[in-house]
């Protein structure tokens, strides 16, 4: 998975282990921007924004494309 892909809301729910609903909340709460896209889509860019975001200060995640890639 490369940093410039889109993702669909259950690919993301994937990648953040929860659910769908919780990724459209964050959505409507602007925690995650989404495309304008049908269905909705996020960048991976986004997905990666939104976890740096959750860590404590200093902490950066890291992207593993081989990790990643056996979703």
């Amino acid at each position: 998975m490369l940093r410039t892909d889109n993702l669909t809301v259950p690919a993301v729910a994937e990648i953040l282990e929860c659910k769908p609903t919780y990724v459209y909340r964050c959505i409507r709460n602007n925690k995650i921007k989404s495309l304008d896209t049908e269905p909705t889509q996020v960048t991976f860019e986004e997905v990666i924004k939104y976890v740096n975001s959750k860590l404590p200060t200093n902490w950066r995640a890291i992207h593993n494309p081989d990790y990643v890639a056996g979703l």
